[in-house]
């Protein structure tokens, strides 16, 4: 049942307005002043104050002003016995739901009421479809933000499971076919030896010692590059130096590092993840761009580094033909073919590598400058 406050400083007023609204089943309470109106306001929830503008005291307007403050969603309905246009411009400028003139009638007060009425209800169910909303959205987030971390936990599982399949590669590389092709290279330069009095054979034993003394370096590098940085206390900037002197032998082209002094990650699955980064920029930039160099800059960046990778090359076009743009990396940037022939896997491989260290992977492109591959990472210890 509703609840309604009336307050009025004439007990006449108060009695017949409560046998009115008692009537249509509210439930009334009266004041005969505004202090009282506020202790009763304090101690109990009303659905529509009915109040007299001039009393004893503190005004209906005060009262109005206070219940507005206190209880915004409670409609006020102002009475008063002698109206005038300040005072009822007043009283509707402060927020009051209605006013009456005295004396008031009981169609005036229960028609009066009935609107009130349904003004709180619907500004009861908006605040409750807000709160719904509000309870929705923070649950969706912590959703998403569930979903994010599962996903950054398998993300790193995959990445940690690549890593060990490298590792086994390397060692199967470096145990196995490695010691073969020495024991190769052994037997070739002593059949080179036992052969010198035969130019012709001894040139031939030459020949394998060299091809297969190749070959082990050869594997020695992809076992490194399968696995850069771990070979003892290897910094990142060590492996990225050793990536531009194979580019610079492999591809024939002018390949170059630039570091800050003391920039460094301790974090050897971070530094890993960019050299994959830049090994994959540089793979690409090298077989698809055209280029004539490439370099590799990387500097600090707050607390953490900034890692370029930059080509003189053609660039690349977006799919939709679109104008050649800085995009950021997120796995829906693509390569067209022409002049580039990759289908997009280069960027999502990087975009991937990016996210799996919560790093921020920018790519600008275009035919007049190249391509430039940009990691910001920062440090979250």
């Amino acid at each position: 049942m509703p609840a309604i406050l009336v307050v009025d400083d004439e007990k006449s007023i108060r009695i017949g307005l409560s046998e009115f609204l008692r009537e249509d089943g509210h439930d009334v309470c009266t004041a005969e002043d505004t202090d009282k109106a506020l202790e009763y306001a304090h101690t109990r929830n009303f659905d529509i104050v009915v109040t007299d503008l001039v009393m004893p005291g503190a005004s209906g307007v005060e009262l109005l002003h206070r219940i507005r403050e206190n209880y915004p969603r409670t409609p006020v309905i102002m009475m008063t016995g002698g109206p005038t246009i300040e005072t009822a411009t007043e009283a509707l400028k402060s927020g009051a739901f209605d006013y009456l003139l005295k004396p008031v009638s009981a169609t005036d007060i229960r028609k009066a009421v009935s609107q009130a009425l349904k003004t709180k209800e619907l500004a009861d169910e908006k605040e409750r479809l807000q709160h719904e909303n509000m309870k929705y959205q923070r649950n969706l987030e912590e959703l998403v933000e569930k979903r994010t971390a599962a996903l950054q936990r398998k993300e790193r599982q995959i990445a940690d499971l690549s890593r060990r399949e490298r590792e086994l590669v390397k060692r199967d590389l470096h145990d196995g076919i490695c010691q073969q092709l020495v024991g190769i290279t052994f037997l070739a330069d002593r059949l080179q030896r036992d052969l010198d009095e035969s130019p012709e054979l001894a040139d031939t034993a030459a020949q394998i010692y060299r091809l297969a003394h190749d070959t082990v370096e050869m594997a020695r590098q992809i076992a490194t590059g399968l696995n850069p940085l771990m070979e003892g206390a290897r910094p990142l900037s060590t492996a990225l130096d050793e990536l531009a002197s194979n580019v610079t032998v492999i591809y024939d082209m002018p390949c170059e590092v630039k570091c800050d002094k003391g920039v460094a990650v301790l974090d050897k699955h971070v530094a890993t993840q960019l050299y994959l980064i830049a090994q994959e920029a540089v793979r690409n930039a090298a077989k698809h761009s055209r280029a004539s160099r490439i370099d590799i800059l990387m500097t600090s960046n707050g607390g953490g580094l900034k890692l370029e990778i930059s080509d003189n090359g053609v660039g690349f076009s977006q799919k939709d033909d679109g104008p050649h743009d800085e995009e950021a990396a997120s796995g829906s940037a693509s390569e067209d073919a022409d002049p580039q022939t990759h289908t997009g896997m280069g960027l999502d491989i990087l975009a991937s590598r990016a996210k799996i260290i919560g790093a921020d992977l920018r790519i600008k492109s275009d035919s007049d400058s190249g391509t430039s591959v940009v990691c910001y990472w920062q440090d979250q210890g």
